[in-house]
């Protein structure tokens, strides 16, 4: 675990909450107590999501509340402007998947997220019932529900946004369209392996939505292939598998080395260089599944609705420094991960049968505003964005 990032959290580098607020005892084993502290660093850390009270505040001079962040600006702003009424189905909501969730809350009707990671999920959880006042959270600390106030407060005093409600009420809508079936409309799961329940509508009870959001959740597995036609993944470790193995626990793992060897080609290539690894991915079967994936999740969208992505241009994450960004189950199965470009992204969408048009408001680039060194790099200075329709 890398510890530079942890005095964002507490007094002592090497303290995973506040002095006096440790509540290891309600935490189940040591892979809880790092997955929360995961939680806690990438809703603070700066170069992650920022949500802190340097960023997030009541401004004295100005008298409001403010979001002090230009790319927290840019990111509500897109969402509001392009989730249209109706539903929205949130895959991949991660930690921020409430705080998302205000951008429209007020004019849709229902909010479904799904993630693959129990502590995304439950961070979501805490955030939509402290609306309520229950203070019962495992991961969430008071600090950080004071931040999710304020932040719903400064958007609605943000003129630009056009808000016509407080943000008390505004959380209030939150709250209540997070529910379905009088309970909040959680799901766990990896869109990825169960696209065909997702596609089916098994895992949403059969809905339909007029919005499906990706934000910062677009990855897709590297497919290798073997001279017999064999296909090969990667995890977060550097170990390779067979694609059937995918989910079995007691999957055989390969060294690259092992695996290349059965590869077309390898002799030219030197593999203990890890940048030339891309040069070994087979694009025509990574491409095919890229293309399924989405197929399938139009199944879920109404005639007219709405394909919103928003995603780092590249991504360099965390994980090379111990993994805090995404969770266990993430860097486990989605460690080595396809670099689609903006171009291919455009091209993946429209063979899926999405109408997505040649105009800066259906896709493009915006640049990253923050001068956080490790922010910049770490999404390739900017955000990719495409809004899709099913026709």
């Amino acid at each position: 675990m890398d510890n530079r990032f942890l005095p964002k959290i507490g007094d002592e580098a090497n303290q995973v909450v506040s002095s006096g607020q440790k509540k290891d005892s309600d935490l189940e084993n040591q892979e809880k107590i790092e997955d929360r502290e995961r939680v806690l660093i990438t809703l603070r850390d700066e170069e992650s999501n920022n949500l802190n009270e340097d960023s997030i505040y009541f401004d004295e001079e100005k008298k409001k509340e403010v979001i002090d962040d230009m790319d927290w600006n840019y990111i509500i702003g897109f969402l509001r402007e392009n989730i249209q009424e109706g539903t929205l189905l949130n895959l991949g909501s991660g930690v921020v998947g409430a705080h998302h969730g205000l951008a429209s809350a007020d004019r849709i009707k229902g909010i479904t997220y799904l993630d693959i990671e129990e502590g995304n999920n439950q961070a979501v959880k805490e955030f939509l019932l402290s609306i309520e006042g229950d203070k019962k959270s495992e991961y969430l600390e008071e600090q950080d529900i004071e931040i999710f106030k304020t932040f719903a407060e400064a958007l609605v005093k943000d003129e630009k946004h056009n808000f016509k409600i407080s943000g008390e009420q505004l959380m209030t809508e939150l709250l209540e369209k997070s529910k379905h079936k009088e309970k909040l409309d959680i799901i766990q799961c990896d869109m990825l392996e169960q696209i065909n329940q997702l596609s089916s509508g098994e895992l949403v009870d059969g809905r339909t939505y007029d919005n499906i959001q990706m934000s910062f959740a677009a990855f897709f597995l590297n497919y290798y292939k073997d001279k017999e036609g064999n296909y090969f993944n990667s995890d977060g470790e550097g170990n390779f598998y067979r694609y059937e193995d995918r989910n079995n626990p007691e999957r055989e793992l390969f060294s690259k080395e092992k695996v290349f060897e059965y590869i077309e080609g390898i002799e030219k290539i030197d593999i203990t260089d890890v940048d030339n690894l891309s040069k070994l991915i087979d694009k025509e079967k990574t491409y095919e599944e890229i293309i399924k994936f989405f197929e399938k999740i139009k199944m879920r969208l109404n005639k007219g609705g709405k394909l919103i992505i928003l995603d780092g241009k590249s991504y360099d994450g965390p994980e090379e420094e111990g993994g805090l960004s995404e969770g266990n189950k993430v860097n486990e199965l989605y460690g080595n991960t396809y670099d689609w470009t903006e171009e291919e992204m455009v091209e993946f969408l429209r063979k899926a049968g999405f109408e997505i048009k040649d105009n800066e408001q259906s896709h493009g680039f915006h640049p990253i505003s923050s001068d956080t060194p490790g922010e910049k790099e770490k999404f390739g200075d900017g955000y990719l964005y495409f809004v899709a329709k099913k026709e």
